[in-house]
């Protein structure tokens, strides 16, 4: 249950953004929530994200008491269901905050006194307190996600997989465009692999730079690890905070 209910606004953008991945409904209150729910909906490693999910009660300098409600909780696998090399910072879950970078800096001295409550809190659960903004939602970034994220639940053909697959791993690294071209040759049949090369690229069994925008010129390689999601502007739990 949440700790707060987000309502319909006519003066804000609400909703509620369905992570099919998670089998879950995620309520958001800004453009920017619901940018940061695609980032963790596009994360194969997020096992599920929950909006307003606790209440900090915390003392201001003076002994007044307060409330603070964060944005969300993100909750990852665990390292034996992990496909990429872990670490503690990342599987720790994350109590996110997230807000634009005009209003952080506008109202900073109003938000700090309830962040630093917040990262401490966190830190006495072994969680780390995070606050995202649009900077650290990167433009490219999101869009791969939201191109990507139309393949990721499609079934899979396994015949094309193989093909697509068996064909990579025969060389060091090929474009979209060069990998189709050396299964085969016909239009039709090249645009039917497609939707598989779109999947496995969704879900990380192929490589791609995803800090770039990814097109069917991209260079493609399979590696033992994919790299993970290219967050931008990675900071320590409370560096802003002090």
């Amino acid at each position: 249950m949440p700790a707060r209910r987000i309502r319909p606004s006519h003066t804000s953008f609400t909703g509620q953004y369905a992570m099919k991945r998670v089998g879950a409904s995620v309520e958001f209150e800004s453009l920017i929530e619901r940018n940061f729910i695609t980032l963790m909906d596009f994360d194969r490693d997020v096992v599920a994200v929950d909006a307003q999910p606790l209440t900090i009660d915390w003392k201001d300098a003076s002994g007044k008491a307060h409330r603070y409600v964060p944005d969300f909780l993100v909750n990852f696998c665990h390292p034996s269901e992990l496909y990429i090399p872990w670490t503690p910072t990342k599987l720790r879950p994350w109590l996110v905050e997230v807000k634009s970078k005009e209003m952080l800096q506008k109202r900073w001295s109003e938000y700090q006194p309830r962040f630093r409550a917040a990262a401490k809190f966190a830190a006495e659960r072994n969680i780390r307190f995070r606050i995202f903004h649009e900077g650290r939602i990167p433009n490219i970034l999101l869009q791969n996600a939201q191109w990507l994220l139309r393949f990721m639940h499609l079934p899979v053909d396994l015949a094309r997989k193989t093909a697509l697959m068996e064909t990579l791993a025969g060389a060091d690294e090929l474009t979209g465009n060069q990998l189709i071209a050396a299964i085969c040759k016909d239009p039709i049949n090249q645009r039917m692999l497609l939707p598989e090369l779109w999947r496995l690229i969704a879900w990380r069994v192929i490589s791609v730079d995803l800090a770039s925008p990814v097109t069917m010129n991209s260079p493609l390689w399979i590696e033992q690890w994919s790299a993970g999601i290219p967050y931008a502007e990675e900071q320590p739990d409370d560096d802003e905070l002090n």
